[in-house]
């Protein structure tokens, strides 16, 4: 065998282990697992192809880790994705805060109810918020909306003397 053929047939078997690894990758990816019929057809192409059963082994071990590995960061990813959503920054809120209070301290109201409503959505327990969109609803005359308001504000701190002083001034 001359150098050519010999570089010829690295060259070959370097693709015959690439597509092999691409197989067994795809069948993973989209089945989870290697079956019998799969395992028939990827046993052809070791014989084929003149792929080593350890090499085989390899290739399909490297997949097999790899789609694990995949599923953990994808796990990861999400569940971290929820956190962020469940535990927004501190700063954001604030910063949402300070806009909505601007906003109001201008007499935009409408304004100030979309950041309110924004709080709200990401923490809807939020008292100043909550007292924000009471006192909002109560200038625009939207006494019952407001009362709601102010009694879940209540449930939520039942000392507030500034709300059951609004709440009277409704009644």
């Amino acid at each position: 065998m001359n150098e050519i053929d010999s570089c010829n047939n690295k060259d070959i078997k370097s693709d015959n282990l690439h597509l092999y690894g691409l197989m067994v990758e795809l069948i993973i990816e989209h089945e989870g697992h290697i079956n019998e019929k799969q395992r028939r057809i990827l046993d052809k192409k070791i014989k084929e192809w003149q792929i080593s059963d350890s090499e085989a082994k390899a290739i399909e071990e490297e997949k097999g880790k790899k789609k694990k590995l995949y599923k953990e960061l994808k796990d990861i990813i999400d569940s971290a994705g929820a956190y962020i959503k469940a535990k927004p920054s501190p700063d954001i809120l604030h910063n949402l805060n300070n806009s909505s209070c601007n906003l109001f301290s201008t007499d935009k109201h409408m304004e100030a109810l979309e950041y309110i409503d924004k709080i709200l959505d990401i923490n809807p327990g939020d008292l100043n918020a909550l007292t924000g969109k009471a006192i909002i609803l109560f200038n625009q005359g939207k006494y019952d909306e407001a009362m709601a308001y102010y009694d879940e504000i209540l449930n939520l701190d039942e000392q507030n003397d500034f709300i059951w002083t609004n709440k009277g001034d409704i009644l």
